[in-house]
C-alpha cells in the first residue's frame, strides 16, 4: 500500500510537471531553439575550418599536378559562393535578422540573389561532373529546387527551409550550407 501511494504520488508529480512544461509560451521555445541553432552553427565553424583547410591542401597539391583541369574552374567559383555565404553569415550576425525576408514575410532581393547564385552553380556543377553519385550528392546537398512533402505537395524552396526562421536558425543553415559547399569541393578534388 504504501508502495502504491509512494507511486501514484510520482506520478501526480510528472503528470503535473508536463503539462505546467507544456504550456510554455512560443516565444520561449523560439528563443531555446534559437540558441541551440547558435551552438550547433559553433560545431559547423570548426568543420567548416578543417575542410577549409583540407581543400586547400588539396588544390595546392591539385595545381602542382595540373590534373582535371576542368574543375579549376569550378573550384573557383565555388570559393566565391563560400565567399558569399560568409558574407551573409557574418551580415545576419551582425544585423541579427533572417536577411531572406521581409517582417511581411515576402522575399527580399538578398534571397532572390542566393536562388541565383545557388542555381547558377548548381547547373555549372551539373554540366562538369559525370559521376553518378557525386552528381546525387551535390543534388541534395546544394539543390535548391521545390521541396515535396509526403502527401505530394510542393513547397518552394525558399519558403520551406527559410521562411520565418529566427535569425540564429537562419546563421546555422547558411553555415551548413558553406559546410556542404565545401565537402563537395572537397570531393570534387579527389576526383
Amino acid at each position: 500500500m504504501r508502495i502504491f501511494k509512494f507511486l501514484l504520488i510520482r506520478f501526480l508529480i510528472l503528470f503535473f510537471s508536463f503539462c505546467m512544461g507544456c504550456q510554455r509560451s512560443e516565444g520561449t521555445y523560439d528563443l531555446q531553439l534559437d540558441h541551440m541553432m547558435l551552438m550547433y552553427g559553433k560545431d559547423i565553424e570548426k568543420d567548416i575550418k578543417w575542410l577549409s583547410e583540407s581543400v586547400a591542401l588539396k588544390k595546392d597539391s591539385f595545381e602542382k599536378r595540373e590534373i582535371e583541369l576542368k574543375y579549376a574552374a569550378v573550384i573557383r567559383d565555388m570559393e566565391s559562393y563560400f565567399f558569399y555565404l560568409e558574407q551573409l553569415d557574418s551580415s545576419s550576425l551582425a544585423q541579427e535578422k533572417n536577411l531572406f525576408y521581409t517582417d511581411k514575410d515576402e522575399i527580399t532581393l538578398e534571397g532572390k540573389v542566393f536562388i541565383q547564385k545557388s542555381k547558377q552553380l548548381m547547373e555549372q556543377l551539373d554540366q562538369l561532373v559525370h559521376e553518378p553519385f557525386l552528381k546525387k550528392r551535390i543534388a541534395i546537398l546544394l539543390g535548391v529546387s521545390d521541396v515535396k512533402n509526403e502527401e505530394n505537395i510542393y513547397f518552394n524552396y525558399m519558403d520551406y527551409y527559410f521562411l520565418g526562421l529566427p535569425p540564429k536558425t537562419f546563421n546555422y543553415l547558411i553555415k551548413m550550407r558553406k559546410r556542404d559547399v565545401l565537402l563537395i569541393a572537397h570531393e570534387l578534388v579527389k576526383y
